[in-house]
């Protein structure tokens, strides 16, 4: 075989490659489109996260009074991560100040307390607008031990 033809076979297997990934990406971005705008994103996020007995309405409903929140919950959100980080500084210290680790953990349980209150008035604001049946949905998600804010991924509103 010459060395062009050389040359044109790695060019077409070259370009054959290419055009495969290419072909790849945009099947999997399809599908992933497609899962997406039903509502059945098979892989977590905030839309399964969030009580699978609501509607897709309900559950952008939910986000944008918790976006809404956003404001008052984002700053009390970052006092709570410093004081969470205090404290584990404080515990990974050579040497135990138990006085200053219990005020910090103190300090971050009232942080984390006064957050809940605030997402927990964004929620029933949200539910106040839902009729009796829908609103039980909402209450299941505030179920004790559940990660309102992990799952909700606050964050405020892109526009």
């Amino acid at each position: 075989m010459s060395e062009s033809s050389q040359r044109d076979w790695r060019r077409a297997f070259l370009a054959a490659l290419v055009l495969n990934v290419f072909l790849a990406t945009a099947l999997v971005a399809l599908v992933a489109l497609v899962y997406r705008s039903a509502g059945v994103w098979p892989f977590g996020g905030a839309s399964s996260a969030l009580h699978p007995g609501l509607t897709a309405a309900e559950r952008d409903g939910l986000r944008g009074a918790l976006r809404a929140a956003a404001p008052r919950i984002g700053p009390l959100l970052d006092e709570a991560r410093g004081a969470r980080e205090a404290s584990r500084e404080l515990l990974r210290a050579p040497v135990l100040d138990r006085v200053a680790v219990e005020a910090a953990l103190a300090r971050s349980r009232e942080v984390e307390g006064r957050l809940k209150v605030e997402v927990d008035r964004a929620i029933l604001g949200y539910a106040a607008t839902l009729p009796p049946e829908r609103r039980v949905l909402v209450g299941d998600t505030v179920r004790p031990g559940r990660r309102m804010l992990d799952s909700a991924r606050i964050a405020p509103d892109p526009r």
